[in-house]
């Protein structure tokens, strides 16, 4: 009996507690939300009269919850609270609020508060999660694209099949800025299966991108794979039947012919470097200049292919105007 009183007076000492501090919260929702907001040294100072007995990680939850469909004010209170004495914001008020602040009108907000990992706060598994599903219902592909970039957690793959889902339906080309964060971390395969993905949708991704996948394609000494991308380039008509480039600069379509040329000569690959120089040739792209007609002559040579050398200077030099003959005469003589 005394064992069960004891436990009973405990449950009421706790509901007090309960009771006492709801109202407290309650108080600071009422203040936070009511007209004087804008005048932050009068909300302030109402704040600090209302008697908290202990600012804990409940409370502050607590009032974030009551605040969550003003995201703003949350956000205010939060930065408030994280100037007390004796308080210091952690992983788990962190996540709160970032589930609050993931909306349309308070997004700024939410890269701003994604700012405290520099501190060591990392989004948890199902704050990411909610927040990945809050952009979607919101149709917010961009932000949506980013926290995905940024999380510590790789997207499902129901997660990316959504998200490409979601931007096909856009009217806007987010999936643009998609396949270039892709391409800029060297993640080609990802990016060659989003332009599959737009293509089959219907759209047609922007001309640049095809060219930034064979590039870096060749960079990693995959060639074979950055041929078949341009080969790809031009069928779906990213040349017009002159064979001129017309969306991006030529000079940027020349860039990656002569990478994958001279990607092929390094792996002493030259039939497939002399046909890729002749399917340049063939689309009017004039970038055959001294570098690269060195980089081909200097391979053949190596090989022991001197007529072929020869032959290929005969083709450029009246064509092109380039005159590196040395190597080609000292290895004759």
């Amino acid at each position: 009996m005394i064992s069960d009183g004891l436990a009973l007076s405990h449950f009421y000492s706790e509901m007090l507690q309960e009771s006492t501090m709801q109202s407290v919260v309650t108080k600071v929702v009422d203040i936070i939300l009511g007209p004087d907001w804008d005048d932050d040294d009068k909300v302030e100072n109402q704040l600090a009269n209302v008697r908290i007995q202990q600012l804990t990680d409940d409370f502050v939850i607590r009032v974030l919850e009551g605040l969550q469909n003003r995201p703003l004010k949350a956000y205010k209170f939060f930065h408030w609270v994280g100037k007390q004495s004796g308080y210091q914001h952690n992983t788990v008020t962190y996540n709160y609020v970032a589930r609050v602040l993931a909306k349309m009108d308070s997004i700024e907000e939410f890269w701003s508060i994604e700012e405290m990992k520099s501190v060591g706060h990392e989004l948890d598994l199902n704050t990411s999660i909610k927040i990945s599903r809050q952009l979607q219902e919101n149709r917010m592909m961009d932000g949506l694209h980013e926290h995905m970039m940024d999380s510590s957690y790789k997207p499902s793959v129901l997660d990316c099949i959504m998200l490409l889902k979601n931007i096909a339906e856009s009217d806007e080309p987010v999936y643009d800025g998609i396949l270039k964060s892709f391409t800029s971390a060297g993640k080609f395969d990802e990016a060659q299966i989003i332009v599959k993905t737009m293509t089959n949708a219907g759209y047609k991704p922007h001309k640049l991108t095809h060219n930034e996948i064979a590039s870096g394609l060749c960079k990693l000494r995959r060639f074979e794979e950055a041929s078949k991308v341009i080969d790809e380039m031009q069928a779906c008509g990213c040349f017009t039947i002159r064979g001129v480039y017309m969306m991006v600069n030529d000079y940027e379509v020349i860039k990656t012919w002569k990478i994958l040329i001279k990607g092929y000569c390094d792996a002493g690959e030259l039939d497939k470097a002399l046909l890729s120089l002749a399917k340049m040739i063939e689309q009017n792209l004039a970038g055959v200049d001294d570098d690269l007609f060195e980089v081909l002559v200097d391979a053949l040579l190596t090989q022991g292919r001197i007529d072929g050398a020869y032959k290929l200077f005969l083709k450029l030099t009246g064509k092109y105007g380039i005159y590196i003959y040395q190597k080609l005469l000292h290895s004759r003589n």
